[in-house]
């Protein structure tokens, strides 16, 4: 099941998440947009990935961590978790929430 619908996900362009050769990529998903690093983490006897990024949100830095797997179907799953700094000087990074949406 989604968490987010595809229009949530989409409203500036397509969101979409790429992992290439050499253990980097990129994602995109609302406002957010990043390039990451990648290594091969299988899940359940199936293929995957996890990975760390970071980018921007509306101009706003943010760093994030997540994983990526195969579904018993070959559907690939995505779970992208978001860190924002808290706007007070001194405060520890904060995951207000993480989103998952399979394509």
């Amino acid at each position: 099941m989604d968490l987010w619908d595809r229009e949530d996900v989409d409203p500036v362009a397509p969101g979409f998440i790429e992992f290439e050769p050499g253990h980097v990529g990129s994602l995109g998903f609302i406002a957010v947009q990043g390039g990451l690093d990648w290594r091969d983490a299988p899940r359940d006897g199936r293929p995957g990935v996890e990975f760390s990024w970071e980018g921007s949100d509306e101009c706003d830095p943010v760093t994030g961590r997540g994983w990526a797997a195969a579904e018993e179907d070959g559907t690939p799953f995505v779970c992208v978790g978001v860190h924002y700094k808290l706007p007070r000087p001194g405060t520890a990074s904060v995951t207000p929430g993480a989103g998952m949406w399979a394509n």
